[in-house]
């Protein structure tokens, strides 16, 4: 299956980082950078969608599961978007019929 495959990259793409990942907190270390602001936005939306399906992404990549949680913490991450903006992209899923609704 397509989705399948794509799960298969998706995770070969984390071994890498986890790879790259060495000292932390953040990509290059100490300082937060460009890397940095470029997988925010990635990471950001498994923690939305569910927590549950965030701790299957990064399972067996310990480094970048707790580099996303940096991520999530640092002040320009957490202001880079409205505090409305989980429930907005949640509703932007369901109307695309990509997210089914919670009961």
């Amino acid at each position: 299956m397509i989705a399948d495959a794509k799960r298969v990259a998706f995770r070969k793409c984390l071994g890498n980082l986890e790879s790259a990942l060495v000292s932390g907190p953040f990509f290059s270390g100490a300082t937060f950078g460009m890397v940095d602001a470029v997988y925010a936005p990635l990471f950001r939306y498994f923690r939305i969608i569910d927590e549950l399906i965030t701790h299957q992404v990064f399972d067996g990549f310990p480094r970048t599961f707790a580099w996303h949680l940096a991520l999530a913490a640092h002040p320009s991450v957490k202001n880079a978007v409205n505090e409305d903006y989980a429930a907005r992209f949640k509703a932007h899923l369901q109307q695309k019929q990509v997210l089914i609704p919670a009961n």
